[in-house]
């Protein structure tokens, strides 16, 4: 190389990477067949990979939240468990609120776990379970099934609710993309690796870039000068970039 591209690319606040442990697919097959002996393990772990909802979503949904024939899965409620009771709560702000479009496949898997609770109605509860519960069949089946233990918030695009989060933004969300749509990038992601036969586990990294309140960078421009970080470092790789608000103290 003629010359550093980081050199080019100047002094841009404060970067830091953060490596992310997530599953292959092929991982996550072995584990759901490793926990097929506890039907409500495994539709609990397909629903949280196939969807990407939170663990305290998956632990509030009732048969009412599912249209099947139209495959689609509403969230608008969340489980606690505090000081020994069960709570239900609306989400904290209206963008938690959403509807999923859900694969055949999984309405299908569905349609039999819904055969198998005697005296379901829209209102039921369809996992009277807890996180330390999937905590521990985390554990259990990944153990089974010979794979690497990951955080029941990794399944998925948890990393992508973190940084989307607009509690971590004061709901001003700036959000850029490239070589993939944000809403799906971890299926992107998963694709362009299935594609090029990697053999690795890692399918992202996370870069965290930060600023001093004394720089005086609005969101606008901070989002502007992490495209220009990733165009002149990682001209060819697809990227999500998110810009968090300092909450004032």
């Amino acid at each position: 190389m003629a010359s550093n591209p980081s050199t080019l690319a100047g002094k841009m606040g404060k970067a830091k990477a953060k490596e992310m442990l997530f599953w292959t697919k092929d991982e996550y097959d072995k584990f759901s067949e490793a926990i097929k002996d506890k039907p409500v393990s495994f539709y609990a772990f397909e629903i949280l990979y196939w969807t990407g909802i939170r663990e305290g979503e998956l632990l509030a949904l009732e048969r009412g939240d599912f249209d099947l024939d139209a495959r689609k899965l509403t969230i608008n409620k969340s489980y606690q468990r505090l000081d020994g009771e069960d709570y239900i709560t609306s989400p904290k702000t209206e963008k938690s609120n959403r509807t999923i479009d859900l694969p055949e496949f999984l309405c299908d898997e569905l349609a039999d776990y819904f055969g198998m609770l005697y005296g379901l109605q829209p209102e039921t509860r369809l996992f009277d379970i807890s996180k330390s519960y999937l905590l521990n069949e985390m554990k259990r089946g990944a153990a089974k099934a010979g794979v690497k233990r990951i955080r029941v918030h990794s399944i998925r695009q948890q990393v992508f609710d973190y940084i989307e989060n607009p509690d971590k933004t004061e709901e001003s969300v700036y959000v850029s993309s490239y070589l993939c749509d944000h809403k799906t990038a971890v299926e992107d992601f998963r694709e362009i690796h299935r594609l090029a036969m990697k053999k690795g586990n890692n399918l992202a990294h996370h870069l965290i870039q930060s600023f001093s309140t004394e720089d005086n960078i609005t969101p606008e421009k901070a989002l502007e000068i992490g495209e220009e970080f990733m165009r002149r470092l990682f001209p060819d790789y697809q990227y999500v970039i998110v810009v968090h608000i300092q909450p004032q103290r």
